[in-house]
């Protein structure tokens, strides 16, 4: 397992990864591989390659992922492939920078950013409200991971989202520079 957490995170994590690993096994030979989707928010064609050792699905846009009621994470505009390696390294190192904090302050920063040079230059960036706590950062990390799992991984934005509370953040995962 890359990330650390509690041990019921840790758990909860593994249980996830596990079904996404079998349904890797499974579908990718269900479900025959879009040859190409036109993504009309961005005016672009994205084609995904055959090859891929991953399922090749790309997401509905919007994308809502449930971590705990009333939180979720909404994925959209989504843009170019990105080296899946590339991507786990950046959430990784996002997760783990997260873990260091008292997970339940707030975050008290107006821009967070990590990096991974290895694949290319690849960007994960959030920008939290003066509400959103280190915890829910981290579980976002976990979402965004769970997604890339799930989906092909491509350029992204997400919100972060607490019912009745509207957005507390909102992030771009990006190759090169992208403003939020």
């Amino acid at each position: 397992m890359i990330f650390s957490s509690s041990p019921e995170r840790r758990m909860m994590h593994l249980v996830l990864v596990l079904i996404l690993f079998f349904c890797k096994l499974v579908l990718p030979a269900s479900l025959p591989p879009p040859s190409s989707f036109m993504l009309s928010n961005m005016d672009a064609n994205l084609t995904l390659p055959a090859n891929s050792t991953s399922p090749n699905i790309l997401a509905p846009d919007p994308y809502y992922y449930d971590i705990l009621s009333p939180f979720r994470i909404k994925f959209y505009s989504y843009g170019s492939n990105l080296n899946e390696e590339g991507v786990i390294n950046v959430i990784r190192d996002a997760h783990d920078d997260a873990a260091t904090h008292d997970m339940n302050s707030p975050m008290n920063v107006t821009e967070i950013g990590f990096s991974d040079y290895e694949y290319g230059v690849i960007n994960l960036i959030l920008r939290p409200q003066r509400h959103m706590t280190w915890i829910q950062w981290e579980d976002t990390t976990l979402a965004l991971h769970i997604f890339i799992e799930m989906f092909v991984a491509v350029e992204l934005r997400f919100d972060v989202e607490v019912a009745g509370g509207g957005v507390i953040g909102t992030g771009t995962l990006a190759r090169g520079v992208l403003a939020v």
